[in-house]
This record gives C-alpha cells, structure tokens and sequence, in this order.
C-alpha cells in the first residue's frame, strides 16, 4: 500500500534527531525503512522531490548497517 502524502510530510518534518542512528541492529526498524522506501517508489516516480530525499536518507541508512 503506498504511503500517504500526510504520513510522507509527517517523517519529512520530524527533527532530524529522531532518524535512527548508524548501527541499529534491530531487525524490526530495518524491515520497517526496507518498506518505507518500497511505499515510496510511487512518488518517487511522480518526481515527488520529498520523497526522493527520504528514500535516500533511508538508502544511506541502510549502507551504513553492518550485514
């Protein structure tokens, strides 16, 4: 089910502090930012500029977790 614009502006505006930081080793919050980018692709492909920027904050998130 793709994200809503509100649940989209709603991360987007949450203080950068609150994006987890490199070396969470939780399974849960790595399945939950896998489907975040997933509910992404949408608008991401409607050139949605916010949602391009997210998806890479949680693409970089990912790179940085040990495997």
């Amino acid at each position: 089910m793709p994200m809503s614009a509100g649940l989209i502006r709603t991360v987007l505006m949450s203080p950068l502090g609150t994006w987890p930081v490199s070396g969470v080793r939780s399974t849960r919050t790595l399945k939950a930012i896998r489907s975040m980018r997933s509910g992404l692709r949408p608008y991401r492909a409607r050139g949605v500029r916010a949602a391009a920027e997210l998806d890479e904050r949680a693409r970089l998130f990912l790179v940085a977790q040990p495997n």
